[in-house]
């Protein structure tokens, strides 16, 4: 990401491109807009690589127990990371167990049907996780600059990132893909963000069932 940033600022230092967000020298939701372009190439084959990742079995490199040698898939509705309470769902297709996180909608339905059951992440997992983020704020010089600072602190990386805005109101809202390690990592992201000035709120995105 920060590449790209570099690339459309005519900056060589990322320090440079934040300084000049700060004067308001840079208009930030353009430098977004181009920014998230760049990105879409680019989350297209890291989301293929990882979903080739979510697809395992129950070796030495896997994230579930109490699975036995079935295989898995980490699910993107929900999207679990290590810390959530987990269930696993046997598909009715493919015979791989999806994991959701236990308050996800899937679950009843699954639950009703007799196909879903209670399983756990591995106590060593060294892996990242893509999360969907949304973002909501009244829109200043600086923001994105602020934003990014703390992701850059807590060492998360950004996958993909789209703004919306609107003149009248001067509200932006920013959805994003990050990659965190656990659950602790993504809720330290989501606080320090949502105590920014002018931030209103900043949350996992949820997807419907």
């Amino acid at each position: 990401m920060f590449s790209s940033i570099l690339q459309h600022t005519n900056h060589d230092q990322l320090d440079d491109v934040f300084a000049a967000i700060g004067r308001g020298n840079l208009d930030v939701l353009t430098l977004t807009e181009h920014v998230a372009s760049d990105l879409l190439t680019e989350q297209d084959l890291m989301f293929e690589e990882s979903n080739a990742l979510e697809r395992t079995d129950s070796g030495d490199g896997a994230l579930i127990a109490d699975i036995g040698d079935m295989s898995y898939r980490i699910s993107d509705c929900c999207g679990p990371v290590p810390g959530d309470e987990i269930i696993g769902v046997v598909s009715e297709t493919d015979d791989v167990v999806d994991i959701h996180r236990g308050d996800c909608l899937k679950g009843p339905t699954a639950d009703v049907l007799g196909q879903s059951g209670r399983v756990h992440w591995r106590d060593q997992i060294s892996r990242v996780f893509p999360v969907k983020i949304e973002i909501s704020a009244f829109d200043r010089p600086g923001l994105l600059y602020e934003i990014t600072g703390i992701f850059m602190q807590e060492s998360t990386n950004v996958i993909q990132m789209q703004s919306n805005t609107e003149k009248a109101s001067n509200r932006v809202d920013l959805r994003m893909t990050i990659e965190v390690r656990s659950l602790n990592n993504l809720l330290r992201n989501l606080e320090r963000t949502e105590r920014l000035p002018n931030v209103r709120t900043a949350k996992l995105t949820i997807s419907g069932p």
